[in-house]
């Protein structure tokens, strides 16, 4: 996913009450929509929150380095 889709896909989340809690309980079943990769699933899968913050958190551990490498740094 870019990281246009998981800003999406994290704004979503804290709008609709709904979207958040499938997020929080299955997110590679939540995010397949979005297209998450093959790539993307075992880490995605890892993550286990209790929080949407807490779960952004961990998402932005996990693609910090594949973000900085997708703007050129």
């Amino acid at each position: 996913m870019s990281r246009d889709d998981w800003e999406h896909a994290l704004a979503r989340a804290i709008v609709e009450r709904a979207f958040r809690a499938r997020l929080l309980a299955d997110p590679v079943d939540t995010l397949a929509e979005y297209g998450l990769p093959e790539h993307d699933v075992s880490a995605i899968d890892g993550i286990l929150s209790a929080s949407l913050p807490e779960f952004a958190a961990c998402l932005l551990r996990l693609s910090t380095g594949v973000w900085m490498l997708d703007r050129g740094g």
